[in-house]
């Protein structure tokens, strides 16, 4: 006998309830929230508290298991390594990290980001790029800064690097992104930014960050860099400055550009703006009411219906933040009590409560009876993959692939063997600019995943698939990142509007079997509701052992 993994043919999907008790009352778990998904792919957790009904917990857990690393996302997730101590875990009703596991994967990180800086202190987007995204280096030293403060060993070399670089960038008047549609926006936003972690150490130019809120304020297009700037003055003693800049930018109507360069949203920058006001007592009682309005955004108008939504890595680590910094402000507390299959629980003195649930204890029944004064916040989130797959039909980003053989011949589907070679092919397309395309094409069962790239460029000299000859496919994509894993092939690409990109890699069937065919994904990575599937075309491959008949 010999193990098999099973794995789902399509991604899960996150559906999320909130609703507001006025009046403390009982609270039992949705059942319709699990219709039409798998039963044991299910995770549920109902969460009860006086903070917005924010997902926090369910951000901490999306960003420990994230499966990819570019420099934003292997930041985000170190994010939820440093703010996950047992304490914190405890009142996120996570389970308690153990001690040496969390140490090592901090460990693992920091040497991951080593290996992505450059010489110049700067980090590269992607392991082995040359591509800088210069605006990401002073998230990853506000990372380094938490973490330090937080106990963990910060490899300081790679830390004055990158401060080095942020206080001459500053200096300097910035970088200019010139790639960029808002570039104004992105060269003042991460001064800002910049100027906030140097300020973390004592080590910001007070004339600068005064110049930058008197002269340049004006031209930025989000609030969260006026609030990091607004830190940054206080931090260094310029405590009037500081809250007006704090001030302005909560009180200000921002009108945000769908895309702006920064690898955030709306939502990441007020997650944001709030989680900064709270860490450095910049806070304000209207903020609350902010805070609210940043659940409503994320989870709809109307909470109160099942929704399914999508956050990016950036999303989960503000919320995770802002969630830490109101848990550490010691908020206004309740008592409750958990019944879960006949048996009780109280809890008391607590200003949260969550747990997770399988679809079994969910069936054997879960209720939670909150005492004390309300408004109290509930939130019902769902992760789990559907039954069943609908190919996206949206119209402005569409991924099709199609198989071949190594002749250049379409494989319609039916029988392989053991040891015969296909050609993926994967076209994407969208109407407008997407820089951080990311495709996710699962391999099924019975084949393995090659890179296209370790085989003799010459043998593909004469196959053309798509248009595109095989020998000079490194120009048929703008593609930054490519991965070959057991079960998938990833790669980040920069698509522009009416030019399809084009992936090749090459699959080798290994093991006899009947198995589903998985479609391909792409996503905005930083606008991750921007998404779309194929179709799997053959829907099922049979892989027969060699010698027998086709």
């Amino acid at each position: 006998r010999f193990p098999t993994i099973v794995r789902p043919p399509w991604p899960a999907v996150a559906r999320s309830i909130a609703t507001v008790q006025e009046v403390p009352a009982p609270l039992g778990f949705d059942r319709a929230m699990l219709a039409g998904l798998y039963p044991e792919s299910v995770s549920a957790r109902l969460t009860l508290g006086t903070l917005p009904p924010l997902p926090f917990a369910l951000s901490a857990s999306e960003l420990l298991e994230y499966p990819y690393g570019c420099l934003e996302q292997t930041t985000s997730k170190a994010w939820a390594l440093v703010l996950l101590d047992a304490t914190r875990a405890e009142r996120l009703g996570l389970p308690a990290p153990v001690d040496a596991e969390r140490a090592g994967r901090f460990e693992a990180t920091m040497a991951r980001l080593a290996a992505m800086q450059a010489d110049n202190g700067h980090f590269a987007m992607w392991p082995g790029s040359d591509w800088t995204a210069t605006q990401l280096t002073p998230y990853v030293v506000d990372l380094l800064l938490d973490a330090r403060e937080a106990g963990f060993s910060v490899p300081e070399p790679m830390l004055e690097r990158a401060l080095a670089r942020i206080g001459e960038d500053l200096l300097s008047g910035g970088n200019p992104h010139y790639e960029f549609d808002h570039a104004e926006h992105l060269r003042l936003a991460e001064m800002a930014y910049g100027g906030y972690v140097l300020a973390r150490v004592q080590r910001a130019p007070v004339g600068s960050l005064r110049a930058l809120y008197d002269n340049e304020r004006a031209r930025l297009e989000s609030g969260l860099p006026l609030v990091q700037l607004g830190a940054a003055l206080t931090l260094m003693g310029d405590q009037a400055r500081g809250a007006q800049a704090v001030a302005e930018a909560f009180g200000k109507s921002w009108t945000r550009p769908d895309w702006l360069g920064d690898f955030g949203s709306p939502l990441r920058d007020l997650a944001a703006m709030l989680a900064i006001a709270q860490q450095h007592g910049l806070a304000q009682p209207e903020h609350a009411a902010q805070a609210t309005t940043l659940a409503r955004e994320l989870l709809g108008r109307d909470g109160s219906e099942p929704g399914e939504r999508w956050i990016s890595t950036q999303e989960h680590a503000a919320i995770l933040r802002l969630g830490a910094a109101l848990l550490d402000a010691a908020p206004r507390s309740f008592a409750a009590t958990w019944e879960i299959a006949g048996t009780r629980e109280v809890r008391t003195g607590q200003a949260l409560v969550s747990r997770a649930f399988d679809p079994a204890a969910i069936a054997a029944g879960v209720r939670l009876s909150p005492a004390g004064d309300g408004p109290l916040y509930a939130l019902q989130d769902v992760t789990g993959v559907p039954r069943s797959h609908v190919a996206s039909t949206r119209e402005d980003l569409r991924i099709q692939r199609r198989w071949y053989r190594t002749d250049g011949s379409a494989f319609e589907g039916g029988r392989l063997r053991e040891g015969e070679v296909l050609v993926a092919a994967l076209r994407v397309e969208s109407s407008g600019q997407l820089h951080d395309a990311l495709v996710v094409d699962l391999v099924p069962g019975g084949l393995e995943i090659e890179n296209l790239n370790l085989s003799d460029a010459r043998q593909w000299d004469n196959v053309t698939i798509d248009g595109v000859t095989l020998s000079d496919r490194a120009n048929a994509a703008d593609t930054r990142y490519e991965e070959f894993r057991d079960d998938r092939y990833v790669a980040a690409l920069r698509l522009y509007g009416g030019s399809p990109g084009r992936l090749f890699y090459l699959l080798r069937a290994v093991s006899p079997g009947e198995f589903v065919v998985p479609p391909p994904v792409v996503e905005d990575m930083y606008r991750p509701a921007l998404r779309a599937s194929g179709t799997a075309l053959p829907a099922r491959i049979t892989v027969a052992p060699p010698g027998s008949a086709q």
